[in-house]
């Protein structure tokens, strides 16, 4: 593929992402008073943009009253220093990139933090190994931080090593045992750091957190446990994924409590234990944040059995939105259920799952959300955080609970609130698609044109080159083609834009001198 065409795909995308970032966010929170020094963070995924249809998610699509920290997952390392992962992280000098839109959440409420976390699973190690190796690469990577997190209005940075002094993970060949050690210094120095800027700038200081792990091999292989903790905001425990599709019976993810048939090492593999292992080692509980997945771990069963345990070979379907193989989001699962997928609860593992006659998903709805919400307050914890925004039903057309049921319902357990949702869906048919996706925005009554396209005919864009073209023969209407390698897709302005064919983008109507409507 030439560079001409890799640019113009480029642009094409910035087009689409420029019309799709203009409407003006409207907050559906609870606006609840948080308790106080409580921490519910909420992590963002900077991949879920690139969904299809109405699992697609940006940063505007974020409630800025629902949690306490918004955290931007995730930038990358790369030559030292932090560098965005995604194409449209950062800014252009004509495009607000997806960290702005982030940040900007805290003008609608200025009692909301964001954070940016770095890493992630997929990102390995090695950055991390180049960056803790010396003093001199460590406050490299410092002295950039700070200016990169000021410069984007991050209010501090969440660190995903994923994991230190772990040797067992194949793609990266440069991991040391002594990155341990070299990781608590790391967090000391950045703590010192955030402390001697703020001091020197009357800013508030940069706040300073990190995401751990919750098996005991990666809490022995890889933190000085008793010692970070010193350094750090608060720990987010990644309480979740503590089962998968890697094994060969089924198990869930985020198992509360142990089974006394379980084998020695899933007695371990349970939120209350990890929780309790990281206090025991010196983490005080004030600075400890409980993980909750607002998704679920899903296998194809290998027989009739159906309970956990159960045979299994490997990880069920794809998900319609999700696209990653025993991988379901919330209102995925709602929407299985709705297919004729069973529910049923283990009083002692303090568990749901679903299953029908080849699948079975473990995963948390609202009401098994409360067995994590009873270990944050029995164990006296600084709150919980959410892994991720995007995974639960945050339109509220799948699980007939209304938008956020899971995170709702968690940030009311943490921050105060009574909150109590509808039952999700058991079975029964599914709900027939609409004609139109509801996600997009309608343009108000006196924009909206006389005859406003519902759907593109099937060729339009027979013949067309890629690129968006207007749907109203006058030009004065908010509705939009994209063509895409001969096919049509319907799009959408923002309420009060329509699209000008000069820019090929959304654009306010006095800046559309032929469009024709009046009252503009």
């Amino acid at each position: 593929m030439t560079d001409i065409v890799l640019a113009y795909i480029k642009m094409l995308r910035l087009l689409v992402l420029a019309v799709l970032v203009c409407g003006a966010l409207t907050s559906q929170g609870t606006n609840i008073t948080p308790k106080a020094d409580k921490v519910f963070a909420c992590y963002h995924t900077n991949w879920s943009q690139y969904r299809p249809g109405a699992g697609q998610f940006f940063p505007y699509d974020i409630d800025p009253f629902l949690c306490t920290h918004l955290i931007y997952s995730f930038a990358k390392i790369s030559n030292g220093v932090l560098a965005p992962y995604e194409w449209n992280d950062e800014s252009t000098d004509w495009s607000k990139g997806m960290f702005e839109h982030f940040t900007d959440l805290k003008k609608l409420n200025p009692g909301l933090r964001t954070l940016l976390a770095v890493g992630g699973w997929t990102h390995g190690s090695a950055g991390f190994t180049e960056v803790v190796a010396t003093a001199g690469s460590r406050q490299k990577f410092i002295s950039h931080a700070i200016d990169y997190l000021r410069q984007w209005n991050f209010d501090g940075l969440d660190l995903d090593w994923e994991y230190p002094g772990d040797n067992t993970r194949s793609d990266d060949p440069s991991k040391r045992p002594e990155n341990k050690e070299l990781f608590t210094t790391w967090v000391k120095e950045l703590r010192a750091a955030f402390e001697a800027e703020s001091a020197s700038t009357g800013q508030e200081r940069l706040l300073l957190t990190a995401a751990v792990a919750a098996g005991k091999g990666n809490m022995d292989a890889a933190y000085e446990i008793n010692k970070i903790q010193a350094d750090l905001d608060w720990i987010n425990l990644m309480s979740y994924d503590l089962r998968g599709a890697w094994e060969s019976v089924t198990g869930h993810h985020t198992t509360t409590r142990p089974h006394p048939e379980d084998d020695a090492d899933n007695q371990l593999l349970t939120v209350e234990w990890a929780a309790k292992e990281w206090l025991a080692r010196g983490t005080p509980a004030n600075k400890l944040v409980l993980g909750m997945g607002s998704y679920g771990r899903a296998f194809k069963l290998a027989g009739s059995e159906h309970g956990v345990n159960a045979p299994a070979t490997g990880g069920a379907s794809s998900g319609t939105y999700t696209r990653e193989t025993g991988f379901w989001s919330y209102y995925e699962i709602c929407e299985k259920l709705t297919q004729g997928f069973k529910v049923e609860e283990d009083p002692t593992r303090q568990i749901i799952y679903a299953y029908s006659s080849t699948e079975w998903v473990g995963y948390d709805d609202v009401y098994s959300l409360e067995r994590k919400g009873t270990i944050i307050q029995e164990l006296g914890l600084r709150g919980g955080m959410v892994w991720a925004l995007d995974l639960d039903d945050f339109r509220g057309t799948f699980c007939g609970q209304g938008k956020w049921p899971l995170v709702t319902k968690m940030g009311n357990m943490i921050l105060g609130g009574n909150w109590t949702p509808p039952p999700p869906p058991t079975t029964g048919p599914t709900q027939p698609p609409t004609t139109r996706d509801p996600y997009l925005p309608t343009l108000p009554p006196t924009l909206a044109p006389t005859n406003p396209p519902t759907q593109p005919p099937d060729n339009f864009c027979q013949g067309k080159a890629d690129g968006l073209y207007p749907a109203a023969p006058d030009g004065c209407s908010g509705a939009f083609y994209q063509c895409s390698g001969g096919i049509t897709y319907i799009m959408q302005c923002a309420p009060g834009l329509i699209f000008n064919t000069v820019c090929s983008c959304c654009d306010w109507p006095y800046n559309v001198p032929a469009c024709n409507v009046k009252g503009l």
